[in-house]
């Protein structure tokens, strides 16, 4: 994946796109986008052989957004990020096929406090300024309250969907959580 990241950010230094000073950042978003579409495909393809495609694009829709205006938790490792990713997503699968609809409402709802506490967390590869910080912390607060809104509709019409969207917003909340207590961790 480095061959790759240098590959592109060389192609774009020579037909003028971004200057030597943006690199860094450029790298960065790469790596971001690479690894998150491995990740994804990684999901998808064992959704499929599950035969949970359906569930698992809900769950990805619900918790993609949380996530990329929230924050997260970051592994220090691409390994460790996929290991954890796949498995987080399998596991959030298995409860939203497996848990009482109560207690997967109960772990959305317990979710709001890392969402409206902590997010958005900031990545120290990526820090951003208070204005910036207020905007997705608004972003990430309607979100959540959107994916809550859309389960009460689902669930007064008794479809399905609306557990997978309880466990991407429960998942994000885990995420988002484990994110701040590593944040804080670091600065000990």
């Amino acid at each position: 994946m480095e061959k790759m990241m240098k590959f592109c950010i060389l192609r774009m230094m020579d037909k003028s796109i971004i200057e030597e000073q943006q690199c860094a950042v450029i790298a960065y978003g790469l790596d971001l986008l690479f690894s998150s579409a491995i990740n994804i495909l990684t999901i998808l393809f064992l959704s499929v052989i599950i035969g949970r495609a359906g569930g698992i694009i809900l769950l990805l829709l619900t918790s993609i957004p949380l996530q990329s205006f929230g924050g997260g938790y970051h592994c220090n490792t691409r390994l460790m990020c996929w290991i954890l990713t796949t498995g987080g997503y399998l596991a959030a699968l298995f409860g939203a096929v497996h848990l009482p609809i109560e207690v997967l409402f109960c772990a959305a709802l317990v979710s709001a406090y890392p969402f409206l506490r902590f997010s958005p967390v900031e990545n120290p590869k990526a820090p951003f300024g208070e204005i910036f910080k207020e905007k997705m912390k608004k972003v990430v607060r309607i979100t959540y309250f959107v994916g809550i809104l859309a389960s009460l509709i689902l669930l007064v019409f008794k479809n399905e969907g609306v557990r997978f969207i309880l466990a991407g917003i429960s998942l994000e909340g885990v995420s988002v959580f484990g994110a701040e207590y590593k944040r804080k961790k670091n600065l000990k």
